[in-house]
């Protein structure tokens, strides 16, 4: 008998031929043990199968050559099932179909063979209707749909103009905003093909001024409008008086008096100081509004020579004239005075003023603030979004103010000034140098040179505790801004509902990414460590008609308040600054008058206005400061700001301080420490419109119908006792003190000058110079370095010398420099194309103090008419400046209009 045994795909065991069979009835037996050939051998031809679609079904075709039948089986059975010769897709990606033949007596089994394809997602679509026209800060709720009834996800593709959080709109400024909307797909669906919808963005009613004149990334109006108190009415007018306090007389001592009524008054009431000279000591300081109650001097402030209000409060033992910081009662017993102490107001939650911690972060300077508390952002945010996404929810709450900040990114970067300065590389952000303002991003600069020049030393930088980079900051983080939460997303966190909205927009980007670590602060303590019950900002503070004289550490000093006030009040005869605002936000000063620092030297102290560590959207107007070291000054704070209708001259050294009165230091500016961004200048008279390169640089600042006369009003300097007239060259170089002055001619005049390394300004419908003086003839040309006198100053470097190339003059690179007026010119100069200047960029109308006295023409400063300069009313002679601070200085009463 002939056995074969044979193994199929399946190993099954066939008997394959010459079975014996034995017949019925006979009897013996066979046996064959010989070996046969085999069975033939078959293939298969599978025929290709091309890319399907998921839901498709297609019939397989495979012969073999055998003739035998071929079965069908998937390798894939996620992607495509086989019923018979039916293959139906069941979801997308890569099908892989077997076609076998198993064989049988005469043939062997067939080699298996595969076909694999791609099978492709439904196809769907997305429609989203066009919105339609939109106004600048009007959210919008996106709406589309996909055929497959999955989600539709939207992105701003215009993100200067509209930014996307979830499905909500923002607009951030006029113009065209194109949104796309997609829909991805999943394992049925193919992606959508995205749908783009373009639409107009109007300003709000009464107009956004600032459409189609300023850049975007310039652009703060949002805003610009809330700053000081205008989101709640303006200064209140209060007339609830909870008490009435009476001076002791005789140099006695009023501070217990005054502070008990202070801290014995309801908030929303007033307590009135008698029409009288008010004394306190050194060791007292401060008198300390720590709720929202008014401290109000009697009268309006109408004296003719300081102190000009008729309430006054004196440190009787505070601050002596120009004796290089000697305190006393007289010279005859005078002392150092304290450095470090108190102000003489201190209007603030905490006491004394650095008893504070964000999170548990501590106070500035010896903390890093990262790793302390603070919650991360978990996606970046776009300058103007009012709705941020975060790791965490948890601890915030609905109205409550927060800090938000980010690192600043830096690493070593070529200076572009290095053929003067030699610093090699100097530490910036990586897109300090960014050819396009667009987007608006914290580009920090810090002071610190490769050749350990400047403020940090060879192995200091700015994220280590205590270095340069804590001063007004924390460690690195000098972007910073102050918000209050409208709403708080619905979560879960992580995720895009874990949000936190605003109730208005980021005046810049705060980054997650590269670096910068952006985070936001939920939480203020009383105290260093961060421990205990949170406090909230003080809200709804006011000083009033009260001259506070001879304070040696800070006349006035406002932080952490919200919606707080300084209002026809005189700071004189001070030193360690005039006015500072720290960690405050929609604050306003308004009619208040700055000047005669007494201890006028290079320490950081001679500053009488100072926006300070993220302050934001602070409003300074309708004031004058004078006879100080500069007008202003900023220091990673300001963003959102005006500063507007002031009048800032005669900024001065003294004979002590090692410089003298010769030199120009900056009038109107927001500088002098990294991290001041979108502030507005706007209406202001000062010798120059600056910004310092000092300890850091500053951006996206802007000056809007300003004068730059570029020259001080002629003064004499009390110090020296001498006539300084810059359009003369008579001013005075005190290398060491009052025996050591010699006349020197002032300088550098300039009518605007933004130092080396400050991008991104707008200058816009100024009037620079002065009619007659700077002018050719007298050696002044448009732009340049500081050898010779300048209209615009531009990228100019102090002791170093040289011009920032990126600055560099009328080709307007890094700059915008559009309708302003020059004496030198005597025209209007157009750089771009002409536009229409508006009254304002932040007000609607003309502010009350220029309809007051005999009413002054607005605006003032009008570079396209027929007068650059608008002089005072009747009632003043009609030569008096048309501007109402300038006119009451003229006048001798800084306080009362003509």
């Amino acid at each position: 008998m002939n056995r074969f045994k044979v193994t199929g795909r399946r190993g099954a065991l066939v008997l394959l031929s010459s079975v014996l069979t034995l017949a019925a009835g006979c009897s013996g037996s066979v046996s064959d043990s010989g070996q046969g050939s085999g069975p033939t051998a078959q293939t298969i031809n599978f025929a290709a199968v091309g890319a399907q679609t998921v839901g498709a079904a297609v019939t397989l075709s495979a012969t073999a050559s055998s003739g035998l039948s071929v079965s069908f089986e998937s390798n894939t059975l996620s992607i495509c099932i086989v019923s018979g010769s039916t293959a139906t897709m069941a979801a997308s990606g890569t099908c892989t179909l077997e076609a076998t033949q198993p064989g049988n007596a005469t043939w062997a089994a067939a080699a298996p063979v595969t076909q694999s394809f791609t099978v492709n997602g439904e196809s769907q679509t997305v429609t989203f209707a066009n919105p339609g026209t939109q106004t600048v800060g009007t959210p919008l709720t996106l709406v589309a749909t996909a055929s497959s009834a999955l989600t539709v996800t939207f992105a701003s593709q215009t993100s200067s103009l509209c930014t996307v959080s979830g499905t909500t709109a923002t607009f951030v400024t006029t113009g065209t905003c194109t949104i796309q909307a997609t829909q991805a797909g999943n394992s049925q669906y193919a992606a959508a093909t995205p749908v783009d919808q373009s639409f107009t963005v109007n300003a709000p009613s009464g107009g956004d001024p600032t459409s189609g004149v300023l850049p975007s990334y310039d652009d703060a109006y949002a805003n610009w409008k809330n700053a000081g108190l205008a989101t709640v009415g303006g200064i209140p007018v209060r007339t609830t008086i909870c008490a009435t306090v009476d001076p002791l007389g005789g140099g006695q001592d009023d501070f217990t008096n005054i502070q008990n009524a202070i801290n014995n008054c309801p908030a929303g009431e007033v307590v009135q100081l008698a029409a009288a000279a008010f004394s306190i000591k050194l060791a007292d300081m401060p008198i300390n509004i720590s709720t929202g109650i008014t401290l109000r001097g009697t009268g309006a402030c109408s004296g003719a020579s300081s102190p000009y209000c008729q309430t006054s409060i004196t440190v009787i033992d505070g601050a002596l004239a120009y004796t290089g910081g000697m305190c006393g009662t007289s010279t005859s017993n005078e002392v150092t005075c304290p450095n470090g102490g108190q102000p003489e107001i201190l209007m603030s939650p905490v006491l004394p003023d650095y008893n504070y911690s964000w999170e548990t972060c501590g106070n500035v300077g010896a903390n890093l603030g990262t790793g302390c508390g603070a919650t991360p952002l978990a996606a970046d945010a776009a300058q103007g979004q009012t709705t941020i996404q975060v790791t965490s929810t948890s601890g915030f709450t609905v109205g409550s103010w927060v800090l938000i900040d980010e690192a600043s990114g830096a690493g070593w970067v070529t200076d572009p000034m290095n053929q003067w300065t030699g610093n090699g590389s100097v530490w910036a952000a990586s897109d300090w140098l960014s050819p396009s303002g667009s987007p608006a991003t914290g580009r920090v600069l810090w002071s610190k040179a490769e050749d350990n020049t400047w403020d940090f030393g060879s192995t200091e930088y700015p994220y280590q505790a205590n270095s340069t980079g804590c001063w007004y900051s924390y460690c690195d983080r000098p972007t910073a801004e102050l918000h209050k939460i409208a709403s708080i997303g619905a979560g879960p966190c992580p995720g895009t509902n874990c949000t936190l909205t605003f109730d208005d927009p980021l005046t810049i980007a705060f980054r997650q990414s590269g670096g910068h670590n952006a985070q936001v602060y939920a939480h203020l303590y009383g105290n260093n460590s961060g421990i205990g019950s949170p406090i909230s900002m003080l809200q709804q503070a006011g000083v009033e008609n009260i001259s506070l004289l001879r304070a040696p550490e800070g006349g006035l000093e406002m932080e952490l308040c919200v919606n707080c006030w300084v209002k026809n009040t005189e700071v004189g005869d001070w030193y360690g600054g005039g006015i500072s605002m720290a960690y405050s936000a929609r604050s306003e000063l308004n009619t208040v008058y700055v000047h005669h620092c007494w201890d006028s030297v290079n320490n950081g102290g001679e500053y009488p206005l100072s926006l300070d560590s993220a302050s934001t959207e602070m409003l300074i107007t309708n004031s004058i400061t004078n006879f100080a070291g500069k007008g202003m000054v900023a220091r990673a704070g300001g963003a959102g700001s005006v500063v507007s209708y002031n009048y800032i001259d005669d900024t001065m050294y003294d004979a002590e301080s090692g410089i003298g009165d010769y030199w120009l230091d900056m009038g109107i500016n927001a500088s002098h420490y990294s991290g001041p961004h979108h502030v507005l200048f706007e209406g202001n008279w000062g010798d120059n419109l600056d910004n310092d390169n000092t300890h850091g640089n500053s951006m996206y600042i802007t000056f809007f119908r300003n004068l730059g006369s570029g020259f001080r009003t002629p003064f004499t300097d009390p110090s020296v006792g001498g006539l300084v007239d810059d359009f003369t060259g008579n001013g005075y170089y005190c290398p060491s003190g009052l025996t050591s002055c010699v006349q020197q001619a002032p300088g550098p005049l300039r009518a605007a000058g933004p130092m080396a390394y400050n991008y991104w300004f707008a200058y816009l419908g100024n009037v620079l110079g002065t009619a007659g003086k700077s002018t050719g003839a007298n050696g002044w040309t448009y732009s340049g370095d500081f050898t010779a006198s300048r209209i615009f100053m531009l990228g100019w470097s102090g002791g170093n010398g040289g011009q920032d190339p990126y600055l560099d003059g009328k080709s307007g690179a890094y700059i915008l420099i559009n309708g302003n007026y020059d004496y030198l010119d005597d025209a209007v100069i157009w750089q771009g194309s002409p536009v229409t200047l508006p009254n304002s960029f932040y007000l609607s109308s003309e502010p009350a103090f220029f309809t007051a006295g005999s009413g002054y023409p607005w605006p003032w400063v009008t570079p396209t008419g027929s007068a650059q300069i608008q002089n005072g009313p009747v009632g003043c002679g009609g030569t008096c400046s048309g501007l109402p601070a300038q006119a009451r200085w003229q006048a001798g009463t800084p306080f009362v209009q003509p």
